[in-house]
């Protein structure tokens, strides 16, 4: 019995590759976009304390020049925060890229998985094949010698 080689191998282990690689982007981009997620939280939490401590301190009195500080902390505050959205946005693209890429690669390690199991069923049905013709060719001789011991 001949052994099972499947031409295509090679191929087939690349593109296994190929998907692990994109899975492991896909990992990526997902840790890239819950930290981005959290860094927006942070910054919101960064915020809503400004604008705690700006209430605190408009209780007293208070010099002009302490209110203008405190607006442009906050200012500062809320354009961080819409970099970090920016930021954010941009992870999200990367990481619909990356599940499209897994989804394309995966495709194609399926089609090769696919031709691979077709092509042992179809090894398999002719080794069958075989080795019905030698059971046929060992009992039609050992037939043939009984009718010649008769």
């Amino acid at each position: 019995m001949r052994p099972f080689k499947f031409r295509a191998q090679v191929a087939l282990e690349l593109r296994r590759r190929e998907h692990d690689e994109a899975l492991r982007n896909r990992a990526a981009a997902e840790t890239a976009l819950a930290a981005a997620d959290a860094a927006i939280a942070s910054a919101d939490g960064v915020i809503v304390s400004a604008d705690e401590q700006s209430a605190a301190v408009m209780t007293g009195a208070i010099e002009y020049s302490q209110i203008h500080w405190h607006r442009a902390w906050r200012v500062r505050c809320v354009e961080a925060r819409t970099r970090l959205q920016a930021r954010r946005v941009q992870h999200d693209l990367e990481l619909r890229r990356a599940a499209e890429h897994v989804s394309h690669t995966h495709r194609r390690v399926r089609s090769l998985e696919r031709l691979r199991e077709h092509a042992l069923a179809q090894w398999v049905r002719g080794e069958q094949q075989d080795e019905r013709k030698t059971m046929d060719a060992l009992a039609a001789s050992r037939f043939v010698r009984e009718g010649d011991d008769k």
